[in-house]
Protein backbone atom coordinates (compact mmCIF):
# COMPACT_ATOMS: atom_id res chain seq x y z
CA UNK A 1 0.00 0.00 0.00
CA UNK A 2 0.90 3.20 -0.38
CA UNK A 3 2.19 5.70 2.43
CA UNK A 4 3.27 9.29 3.38
CA UNK A 5 6.66 9.74 4.63
CA UNK A 6 8.42 12.96 6.36
CA UNK A 7 11.89 13.88 6.82
CA UNK A 8 13.61 16.54 8.99
CA UNK A 9 15.63 18.80 6.69
CA UNK A 10 19.09 18.93 8.06
CA UNK A 11 18.81 22.85 8.57
CA UNK A 12 16.13 22.52 10.86
CA UNK A 13 18.51 21.67 13.29
CA UNK A 14 20.18 24.51 13.00
CA UNK A 15 17.39 26.58 14.62
CA UNK A 16 18.46 24.66 17.85
CA UNK A 17 21.48 26.46 18.96
CA UNK A 18 20.65 29.97 17.17
CA UNK A 19 17.74 29.77 19.19
CA UNK A 20 19.84 28.58 22.84
CA UNK A 21 22.43 31.73 21.80
CA UNK A 22 19.17 34.51 21.77
CA UNK A 23 18.02 32.72 24.97
CA UNK A 24 21.41 33.16 27.16
CA UNK A 25 21.90 36.78 24.84
CA UNK A 26 18.52 37.85 26.56
CA UNK A 27 18.91 36.55 29.85
CA UNK A 28 22.28 38.72 30.17
CA UNK A 29 20.88 41.58 29.01
CA UNK A 30 17.56 41.80 29.68
CA UNK A 31 16.63 39.47 32.72
CA UNK A 32 13.78 41.09 33.07
CA UNK A 33 11.89 40.71 30.10
CA UNK A 34 10.25 37.40 31.42
CA UNK A 35 7.82 38.14 27.81
CA UNK A 36 10.92 37.57 25.95
CA UNK A 37 12.26 34.70 28.00
CA UNK A 38 8.52 32.85 27.65
CA UNK A 39 8.63 33.45 24.08
CA UNK A 40 12.12 31.72 23.15
CA UNK A 41 11.21 28.64 25.87
CA UNK A 42 7.87 28.06 23.71
CA UNK A 43 10.11 27.85 20.52
CA UNK A 44 13.06 26.36 22.12
CA UNK A 45 10.71 23.03 23.06
CA UNK A 46 8.47 23.64 19.83
CA UNK A 47 11.35 23.27 17.84
CA UNK A 48 12.44 20.12 19.60
CA UNK A 49 9.44 18.39 19.07
CA UNK A 50 8.95 19.25 15.51
CA UNK A 51 12.82 17.88 15.13
CA UNK A 52 11.93 14.58 16.80
CA UNK A 53 10.32 12.14 14.52
CA UNK A 54 10.45 9.39 17.07
CA UNK A 55 8.20 11.61 19.66
CA UNK A 56 5.87 12.45 16.42
CA UNK A 57 5.90 8.52 15.93
CA UNK A 58 4.86 8.13 20.12
CA UNK A 59 2.27 10.91 20.00
CA UNK A 60 0.18 9.96 17.11
CA UNK A 61 0.28 5.99 18.20
CA UNK A 62 -1.08 7.10 21.24
CA UNK A 63 -3.56 9.99 19.03
CA UNK A 64 -4.65 7.02 16.84
CA UNK A 65 -5.55 4.74 20.03
CA UNK A 66 -7.46 7.13 21.28
CA UNK A 67 -9.60 8.75 18.54
CA UNK A 68 -8.74 5.79 15.31
CA UNK A 69 -8.92 6.22 12.23
CA UNK A 70 -9.44 10.37 12.60
CA UNK A 71 -5.27 9.87 13.14
CA UNK A 72 -3.06 8.67 10.61
CA UNK A 73 -1.50 4.94 11.31
CA UNK A 74 2.07 5.22 11.69
CA UNK A 75 4.26 2.41 10.44
CA UNK A 76 6.98 1.95 13.19
CA UNK A 77 8.56 -0.49 11.97
CA UNK A 78 9.72 1.55 9.01
CA UNK A 79 9.94 4.79 10.71
CA UNK A 80 13.17 6.12 12.86
CA UNK A 81 14.84 9.15 13.96
CA UNK A 82 15.00 10.87 10.17
CA UNK A 83 11.86 9.66 8.52
CA UNK A 84 8.42 8.90 9.81
CA UNK A 85 6.60 6.57 7.43
CA UNK A 86 2.39 6.66 8.05
CA UNK A 87 -0.52 5.85 5.93
CA UNK A 88 -1.11 7.63 2.80
CA UNK A 89 -4.31 10.06 3.31
CA UNK A 90 -5.92 10.57 -0.07
CA UNK A 91 -7.64 14.01 0.02
CA UNK A 92 -6.76 17.72 -0.32
CA UNK A 93 -6.12 20.54 1.87
CA UNK A 94 -8.69 23.06 2.35
CA UNK A 95 -10.02 25.35 0.23
CA UNK A 96 -12.55 28.14 1.03
CA UNK A 97 -14.09 29.10 4.49
CA UNK A 98 -14.26 26.14 6.74
CA UNK A 99 -13.19 27.78 10.24
CA UNK A 100 -16.78 26.67 11.61
CA UNK A 101 -16.48 23.06 10.44
CA UNK A 102 -12.90 22.66 11.37
CA UNK A 103 -13.44 24.54 14.97
CA UNK A 104 -16.36 21.69 15.58
CA UNK A 105 -14.30 19.32 14.58
CA UNK A 106 -11.57 20.34 16.93
CA UNK A 107 -13.68 20.51 19.60
CA UNK A 108 -15.02 16.82 19.18
CA UNK A 109 -11.86 15.57 19.59
CA UNK A 110 -10.63 17.86 22.63
CA UNK A 111 -14.37 16.44 24.19
CA UNK A 112 -14.78 12.95 22.96
CA UNK A 113 -10.81 11.89 22.99
CA UNK A 114 -9.03 14.55 24.93
CA UNK A 115 -6.98 15.59 22.53
CA UNK A 116 -5.62 18.97 21.51
CA UNK A 117 -4.15 19.14 18.16
CA UNK A 118 -1.64 22.61 18.90
CA UNK A 119 -0.57 22.68 15.06
CA UNK A 120 -4.38 23.17 12.95
CA UNK A 121 -3.41 25.03 10.04
CA UNK A 122 -4.90 24.13 6.76
CA UNK A 123 -1.51 22.24 5.15
CA UNK A 124 -2.21 20.19 8.01
CA UNK A 125 -6.47 19.12 7.13
CA UNK A 126 -6.90 17.44 4.27
CA UNK A 127 -10.40 16.35 3.11
CA UNK A 128 -11.13 13.21 1.49
CA UNK A 129 -13.47 12.45 -1.28
CA UNK A 130 -16.00 11.36 1.12
CA UNK A 131 -15.91 15.01 2.41
CA UNK A 132 -14.55 13.83 5.94
CA UNK A 133 -12.08 15.80 7.27
CA UNK A 134 -8.86 14.49 8.26
CA UNK A 135 -5.92 16.33 10.34
CA UNK A 136 -2.39 14.98 10.15
CA UNK A 137 0.92 16.53 11.55
CA UNK A 138 0.25 16.01 15.52
CA UNK A 139 3.75 16.54 16.69
CA UNK A 140 2.16 18.98 18.73
CA UNK A 141 -0.45 17.67 20.64
CA UNK A 142 -1.60 17.62 24.16
CA UNK A 143 -4.36 15.05 25.49
CA UNK A 144 -5.96 15.67 28.32
CA UNK A 145 -7.06 14.17 31.56
CA UNK A 146 -10.80 13.23 32.55
CA UNK A 147 -10.70 16.08 34.56
CA UNK A 148 -9.43 18.77 31.90
CA UNK A 149 -11.92 17.17 29.46
CA UNK A 150 -15.00 17.89 32.00
CA UNK A 151 -13.48 21.50 32.86
CA UNK A 152 -13.46 21.88 29.34
CA UNK A 153 -17.50 20.34 29.04
CA UNK A 154 -18.24 23.20 31.85
CA UNK A 155 -16.42 26.22 29.70
CA UNK A 156 -18.28 25.21 26.34
CA UNK A 157 -21.80 24.58 28.07
CA UNK A 158 -21.43 27.74 29.98
CA UNK A 159 -20.68 29.47 26.84
CA UNK A 160 -23.50 27.96 25.00
CA UNK A 161 -26.10 28.99 27.47
CA UNK A 162 -24.27 32.08 28.44
CA UNK A 163 -23.66 31.17 31.62
CA UNK A 164 -20.82 33.12 32.66
CA UNK A 165 -20.03 31.70 36.29
CA UNK A 166 -19.98 27.89 34.67
CA UNK A 167 -17.67 29.17 32.31
CA UNK A 168 -15.43 31.33 34.16
CA UNK A 169 -15.15 27.90 36.87
CA UNK A 170 -13.67 25.54 33.93
CA UNK A 171 -11.57 28.09 32.05
CA UNK A 172 -10.43 28.90 35.93
CA UNK A 173 -9.79 25.58 36.57
CA UNK A 174 -8.22 24.95 33.15
CA UNK A 175 -5.51 28.04 33.75
CA UNK A 176 -4.40 26.15 37.31
CA UNK A 177 -7.03 29.10 38.99
CA UNK A 178 -4.70 31.49 37.94
CA UNK A 179 -7.10 34.18 36.48
CA UNK A 180 -6.98 37.21 38.41
CA UNK A 181 -10.32 38.42 39.66
CA UNK A 182 -10.18 40.96 37.15
CA UNK A 183 -9.99 38.25 34.32
CA UNK A 184 -12.61 36.37 35.87
CA UNK A 185 -15.14 39.03 35.99
CA UNK A 186 -13.74 40.42 32.23
CA UNK A 187 -15.13 36.76 31.08
CA UNK A 188 -17.69 36.02 32.81
CA UNK A 189 -19.54 39.73 31.47
CA UNK A 190 -18.28 38.70 27.71
CA UNK A 191 -19.98 35.41 28.18
CA UNK A 192 -23.08 36.71 29.32
CA UNK A 193 -23.21 38.70 26.74
CA UNK A 194 -23.12 35.70 24.30
CA UNK A 195 -19.43 37.51 23.10
CA UNK A 196 -17.79 34.54 23.87
CA UNK A 197 -16.81 31.79 21.07
CA UNK A 198 -13.27 31.14 19.69
CA UNK A 199 -11.51 33.53 20.94
CA UNK A 200 -12.19 32.18 24.64
CA UNK A 201 -10.80 28.34 23.67
CA UNK A 202 -7.92 30.46 22.52
CA UNK A 203 -7.70 31.57 25.98
CA UNK A 204 -7.57 27.75 27.00
CA UNK A 205 -4.52 26.89 24.85
CA UNK A 206 -2.53 30.13 25.81
CA UNK A 207 -3.27 30.29 28.92
CA UNK A 208 -3.29 27.04 30.83
CA UNK A 209 -0.64 24.81 31.92
CA UNK A 210 1.09 22.74 29.82
CA UNK A 211 -0.45 19.78 28.05
CA UNK A 212 -0.20 16.45 29.43
CA UNK A 213 2.71 14.63 28.02
CA UNK A 214 2.06 11.36 25.96
CA UNK A 215 3.41 8.65 28.08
Amino acid sequence: SEVGLKFIKPQANLLMPNVSAIKEFIEERAPQSLVLRQILEELESGSEEETDLVHEAKVTREARRRAGDAVPRIHVDLSGEDVLVMERIEGKKLEGPAHGEVFERLVRLILDDGLVHADPNPGNILREPSGRLRFIDWGLTGFLSPNERMNVQRLLGGISATNGQEAVAGLHKLTGNKLSKDERASIFQLVEKGGATLSLLVTILESRPPLSPCV
